[in-house]
């Protein structure tokens, strides 16, 4: 499917450097173009044929941008698929699903050599939410919500004046003046954590990751619940189960 042509230039030393040549840049530049528009037509032809078809590939690496696998056939056409990187040095049968010129697309055909098993897919669904752009800016804001003194002082206030209530509620001849006192010193309290800077952050945050972390959850349980995986999805007010649910739409 592919040509290793180059344009001739002179290379130094050579007899061939000393000789005049009757074709000019422009005509080595046309003649170098209408040769590959020709083995494009028949690499896009020979891939296309092959739609449909079982491959046995190698596979080789994987995509730093987008996460696929590169494989190649025996025919030495390059095949661009998903799946797990533990596949990489491996032989694997992959279905044919696309071509574009010289390069096909493929869909793994799981076999008693390699059949993922389901804990499997979901430890790979869990890398795949891991690398979330929402998931790495919740852990990084995060982080700097840990490492902010002030919001994690004004937390641990929190944290004492809200047991401080609790203890006052259990008692049998507990103080009311007491309660409502610590009642809005914690109100004060709770009121600056959540101006903070970091701690709005944070917010902002995890209500992005939620609305992914929110669909994903509800499409595998509405699969468990015998939902087509094709139309499962996620809407504001569901819960995530069909089982309970007055229907969508």
């Amino acid at each position: 499917t592919s040509l290793f042509t180059f344009i001739y230039s002179p290379r130094v030393g050579t007899p061939a450097a000393k000789m005049d040549d009757p074709v000019s840049a422009d005509e080595k530049s046309k003649w170098f173009r209408e040769l590959l528009d020709v083995q494009e037509e028949i690499a896009a032809k020979r891939c296309s044929a092959m739609v449909g078809q079982t491959e046995r590939v190698l596979i080789e690496s994987e995509k730093e941008k987008t996460g696929e696998l590169n494989a190649r056939t025996s025919g030495n056409i390059i095949v661009e698929l998903e799946g797990d990187p533990s596949l990489i040095g491996t032989f694997q049968n992959v279905k044919i699903t696309k071509a574009r010129n010289w390069i096909l697309k493929g869909e793994l055909i799981y076999t008693e050599e390699y059949k993922m098993d389901t804990i499997t897919l979901a430890r790979e669904l869990g890398r795949a939410i891991q690398q979330e752009e929402s998931y790495i800016n919740l852990k990084n804001v995060q982080a700097q919500a840990d490492a902010d003194a002030e919001l994690q002082k004004l937390i641990g206030e929190f944290n004492t004046k809200r047991m401080g209530i609790n203890e006052e509620a259990s008692k049998k001849d507990r103080d009311q003046q007491k309660l409502t006192t610590l009642n809005r010193e914690m109100r004060e309290v709770y009121s600056k954590i959540m101006s903070n800077e970091n701690m709005i952050a944070y917010n902002e945050a995890k209500e992005a990751f939620d609305k992914i972390s929110n669909r994903v959850t509800a499409i595998i349980q509405q699969c468990i619940d015998g939902v087509d995986p094709e139309v499962a999805d996620y809407a504001e007010s569901c819960s995530g189960s069909c089982s309970t649910c007055g229907g969508c739409g």
